[in-house]
């Protein structure tokens, strides 16, 4: 729970709110989390993590505005024109691509390779698509981000079902794979200094005084 990691904030927070009534308290922690919820999902919007630094950027894949044609000879004798989208690798005599034909990335023989027929180049990416570029485009929105067990003490901010395991592998940098890779660390979910001055703020709206 996000509350729980600044003991500061929860301390003050917790002597404050006894001035409320537990339906008065439910309603400004809701309007407070709903506050939080919108900054952790602008910074993960801007992609940075709680302390103001980058999220480490995803792993490179192969780019799909390169298409290469090839005729190609399996190990079978048979001869086939493949068309290979993305960049291809070379490891240990083959060639790595994504293969139109069987919709896989698959490896092709170096030797197998007869022709290459042409390479073609989509057009590059217009101005002002740099969201396309950014990670965690859907979640940050209340779809999936939300406000979620709203209590008399405590609020939950917190991600939906399916989408919290996977948020949780990048948050906390966990295993995601069975070849025991893990994932950068990239922290989706925390305080920092405007998330404490939003918290503040909604306390001060609700008990009308100045802290």
């Amino acid at each position: 729970m996000i509350d729980k990691q600044n003991s500061t904030i929860n301390n003050a927070l917790e002597t404050l709110i006894q001035t409320l009534g537990p339906r008065e308290r439910v309603k400004m922690l809701r309007t407070v989390g709903r506050g939080i919820r919108r900054i952790n999902a602008h910074r993960i919007r801007d992609q940075k993590n709680p302390d103001g630094s980058r999220f480490k950027p995803r792993q490179k894949t192969a780019k799909k505005s390169q298409r290469y044609e090839m005729v190609y000879r399996n190990r079978s004798g048979e001869v086939s024109t493949r068309t290979v989208t993305g960049v291809i690798y070379k490891r240990k005599g083959r060639f790595d691509g994504y293969d139109s034909k069987t919709n896989k990335i698959r490896s092709f023989r170096k030797e197998g390779i007869l022709k290459m027929i042409s390479v073609v180049r989509s057009p590059p990416r217009p101005k002002g698509s740099k969201e396309k570029g950014r990670m965690f485009r859907r979640i940050r929105h209340q779809r999936f981000l939300k406000v979620q067990n709203v209590r008399s003490r405590e609020v939950d901010i917190g991600f939906r079902a399916k989408v919290a395991r996977i948020a949780a592998i990048h948050n906390y940098g966990k295993v995601y794979d069975r070849k025991g890779n893990r994932m950068p660390v990239r922290e989706l979910l925390g305080i920092d200094k405007d998330t404490e001055k939003q918290v503040w703020q909604g306390i001060e709206k609700w008990l009308g005084v100045g802290l």
